[in-house]
């Protein structure tokens, strides 16, 4: 059987291209339909991106504007709003007494030098700038001459309750802010959870009371160098300190925080609930003699001398200087200026009897 070839007409001929051309068309538009871009959410999408971007920016801008507003606070080297970098110091000193612990504010203050006293117990010079807020600090106890030139090292206020003979001699030779209990007790409040005398204790809204009413202008000190932290990464023995039987001092370092807990008599030592702890500990080496039949001491702080510089996990030797009204600086072997870790810094003052390992 024979096929026939199939002929359209004009109309058939018509009516086939026309379809021919729609399904074209239309497959054409399904493609596109699902395959191709979605322009306004691309738009969308953009204009987003681009706002993003200039939040961005602007946060950027603003951080960067934050932190010109911030600078090195002289003190710890921390970084603090500008207008409270220089802020006045104050020194007080604290008791460190069996009877006088837990002591207040002792682990807040920036700066802390710890020296041997009569009948080798150990008593504190904490140092505070004035815009601290703190509630309580104490008990506070008698000057002690070297105390009093740390103090006047710094230009600091000094608050303290009466004094050694020879404290309240340098007192009065020292260009020194006095603040004697003897003479200010609206500054000071007594505490009769705490013997006598271990009971007396000040805080922030009385220091500012008195610095107000002298009208105390700060005056230019010496300011130690700061450094960026790092650690060792490597973890380092303990720091011993003994001042006598019943003060035995451990920094133990802990390498996560990059920082020393403070041991006395083998227990944590707690500032009312909190740890003290440091970034900077300073074993300055000191002469000392004793002055009466009391068992006062006479500690050399000028001049100069070994020192044993402990932070970043490691301990290495130095040299300490102080000369005239100068405050004491402290070098490496190569004698250039130790740079410290901004935060707390310990300093141990250790006369012949103290003993030291690390």
């Amino acid at each position: 059987m024979r096929l026939r070839k199939l002929k359209l007409s004009k109309k058939g001929k018509l009516i086939f291209f026309s379809s021919l051309f729609i399904i074209i068309i239309s497959a054409f538009g399904l493609y596109y339909l699902i395959f191709s871009p979605d322009f306004l959410t691309l738009f969308k999408l953009k204009q987003n991106n681009d706002h993003q971007e200039i939040v961005e920016n602007i946060e950027d801008l603003e951080i960067i504007d934050d932190l010109t507003n911030y600078s090195s606070r002289w003190l710890d080297g921390k970084k603090v709003e500008a207008s409270m970098a220089d802020s006045f110091p104050v020194a007080i000193m604290i008791d460190n007494d069996p009877l006088a612990r837990p002591q207040a504010g002792l682990a807040q203050a920036l700066l802390v030098y710890e020296a041997p006293v009569e009948g080798r117990i150990t008593r504190y010079l904490a140092v505070y700038l004035a815009d601290m807020e703190l509630d309580k600090v104490g008990p506070v106890r008698s000057a002690r001459p070297y105390f009093v030139q740390l103090a006047s090292e710094l230009k600091a206020a000094y608050l303290h309750v009466g004094g050694s003979p020879e404290a309240i001699e340098l007192i009065k030779k020292s260009e020194i802010y006095d603040l004697n209990e003897f003479y200010n007790e609206k500054y000071f409040w007594r505490d009769y959870n705490f013997p006598a005398p271990h009971h007396i204790f000040t805080n922030q809204e009385n220091w500012l009371r008195y610095l107000n009413n002298r009208g105390l202008v700060e005056r230019q000190t010496d300011i130690w160098q700061f450094k960026e932290e790092f650690g060792s990464g490597i973890e380092q023995k303990d720091i011993d300190i003994v001042f006598g039987p019943a003060f035995q001092v451990r920094w133990e370092y802990n390498l996560i925080d990059n920082d020393y807990l403070r041991i006395l008599n083998d227990q944590k030592n707690i500032s009312e609930g909190t740890e003290i702890r440091a970034k900077n500990i300073i074993i300055q080496k000191v002469r000392s003699e004793v002055l009466d039949n009391v068992g006062r001491l006479k500690i050399e702080t000028s001049g100069e001398g070994e020192a044993i510089i402990c932070l970043d996990g490691s301990c290495r030797g130095a040299k300490w200087r102080k000369r005239g009204a100068n405050r004491t600086k402290f070098y490496d072997d190569n004698n250039d200026e130790i740079q410290f870790n901004p935060g707390i810094t310990w300093v141990e003052l250790a006369d012949d009897n103290t003993m030291i390992n690390y």
